[in-house]
């Protein structure tokens, strides 16, 4: 009798589970097939930022100015669409704009990313200032897509080089300054119809050290873009306006 009942809830049990498995693989197979599509309503970094985390499409559905206070790190594919809006993500000469890394791609289209700013760290002790990389967007092995974009007054300086251990020490060099708006290294970047207009870079000052002294560092990296060791750099209908470089 035992043995009988035992076998009955065993049946019951596997009978259960018959009907509740193909549930749960249509649940499982909903989540794998949903992309990730999230709408920002307000300009509101803190959620935009978690929104880029997330990943997949971000839609912005207001017009207005989001000032950041820290760079959004993508690590993830993701698409920023400012479509029919005026957007404009503001860096407030404090920090440039995105990190692309991990691999991810980052499209962005129709945005403006203005008052970007990025500085080398200075060097130590009699040591040279460190680079500065991208005022606006730095892209290190993953891919970069603007389409319709505008990046304006966005600036990247080198670091300041470090102080002689001693007055009459030999001065070092500032860091060199790469890309004022964009700066791409292992990685892929497209620009389609975009404006890149009052992009600076400037190398780091050099290390106060008298009666010798030192150069301040170099600035490279055609005006606003620049991208080395990368897949390619993809660039069509662009105007450049007054972006320029210098020691």
């Amino acid at each position: 009798m035992k043995l009988m009942g035992r076998f009955l809830e065993k049946g019951m049990r596997f009978a259960l589970a018959s009907l509740l498995l193909p549930f749960a693989f249509a649940l499982l197979g909903n989540v794998q097939l949903t992309v990730s599509a999230i709408t920002i309503t307000q300009p509101d970094a803190a959620a935009l930022g978690h929104a880029l985390q997330e990943g997949g499409l971000v839609t912005l559905a207001f017009d207005g100015t989001v000032v950041l206070t820290n760079s959004f790190l993508i690590r993830t594919d993701a698409t920023l669409d400012g479509a029919g809006r005026n957007v404009v993500l503001d860096g407030g000469n404090q920090v440039r704009h995105f990190i692309v890394t991990n691999g991810a791609t980052l499209r962005l289209v129709n945005l403006t990313l203005q008052n970007g700013f990025h500085q080398g760290t200075a060097g130590v002790t009699n040591q040279a200032g460190n680079p500065g990389r991208g005022g606006a967007i730095f892209n290190v092995g993953g891919g970069l897509d603007l389409v319709r974009c505008r990046l304006l007054n966005n600036r990247t300086l080198g670091g300041r080089a470090g102080v002689p251990p001693q007055p009459m020490g030999s001065a070092q060099a500032g860091g060199p300054a790469y890309g004022g708006a964009v700066y791409s290294i292992y990685g892929r970047v497209s620009m389609m119809d975009c404006v890149l207009i009052s992009n600076v870079f400037l190398g780091g000052p050099e290390g106060h050290a008298f009666p010798n002294s030192a150069r301040g560092g170099d600035a490279f990296g055609g005006r606003s873009l620049h991208s080395i060791r990368s897949g390619g750099a993809t660039k069509r209908c662009l105007r450049f306006q007054s972006s320029r470089g210098r020691r």
